[in-house]
């Protein structure tokens, strides 16, 4: 009895210093279990040694059995290596990353920020999925930057903290149903008051939706789901990973929803077409 409260106290504490640490780093402490919270912290030292080129650093929180999935190196830990070489050879362009969002959900963490590298900037997705405090695998995806938009925001603000945490599995089955079967128009999904718009190239409102993809259509740029490979959730917020096509190209989409009453109430997106060689024998789903 005396062991079990003593750990109990332990655990308590450490809990309470790994929060109050995060909290310290600006990251928000989106979950409470201890590992979660360790897993957010993880990912945190990563981009930072990644970006002053810490070789070292970077090769102790990735696992000896790296998958990676990106299209434009060879899937291997020491392709990551490599990376982090080159910036420690040249900290002045190994970039800026403002990562807006991190949200966790068991081994996944999901990174959606603004990165710049030189004159280029890109909206972007990572999905990390984590073993033991390493990186087991990792998925991504990059959109050009746009400075203005059809609906005013960016890329990439509104919210971040997930809220509504009971609803959390709620909310994931009606974004799948309406992403893979969907049992009436988009208006049973979507927020006719209010939709807050953050692809680019779409006005706000579920009118400005319906707009956008009559004139994709007409345009020759139709929208394939082909996979959903992940969908996670934490609270109002669902996360998507999916394989489809845009204009008959193979591509990646990150999506973000956030829901309020069962409704989507806002979205985030990241597509990006795949380039015709991969040479990535993982694949990048």
């Amino acid at each position: 009895m005396v062991s079990f409260l003593t750990a109990s106290i332990h655990g308590s504490i450490l809990r309470y210093k790994v929060a109050t640490l995060l909290m310290a780093l600006g990251l928000p402490c989106l979950l409470v279990g201890q590992q979660q919270l360790y897993n957010t912290m993880i990912i945190k030292q990563f981009y930072e040694a990644m970006q002053q080129g810490q070789v070292d650093k970077v090769s102790e929180l990735i696992d000896d059995a790296y998958i990676g999935h990106n299209p434009n190196l060879d899937g291997t830990k020491a392709s990551i290596l490599a990376v982090a070489m080159q910036n420690a050879k040249n900290k002045e362009n190994s970039g800026k990353i403002d990562m807006v969002r991190i949200i966790e959900v068991d081994d996944f963490v999901v990174v959606h920020s603004k990165k710049e590298f030189g004159v280029n900037a890109m909206a972007s997705f990572d999905l990390f999925k984590l073993r033991n405090g390493k990186i087991l695998e990792h998925w991504d995806a990059y959109q050009k930057w746009e400075d203005q938009t059809a609906n005013g925001n960016t890329q990439v603000d509104g919210p971040t903290i997930p809220s509504d945490l009971n609803r959390t599995e709620a909310n994931k089955a009606l974004v799948r149903e309406f992403l893979e079967n969907p049992k009436g128009g988009p208006e049973l999904y979507i927020s006719s008051a209010k939709y807050i718009q953050h692809s680019p190239f779409t006005e706000n409102g579920l009118d400005g939706m319906l707009r956008a993809f009559e004139k994709f259509e007409k345009e020759g740029i139709g929208f394939e789901l082909i996979k959903i490979h992940h969908l996670l959730g934490h609270g109002n917020f669902v996360i998507v990973h999916t394989e489809g096509k845009v204009g008959g190209k193979p591509s990646i989409f990150f999506d973000i929803f956030r829901l309020e009453n069962l409704k989507i109430v806002e979205h985030w997106d990241v597509i990006d077409t795949l380039p015709e060689n991969i040479t990535n024998p993982n694949g990048v789903f």
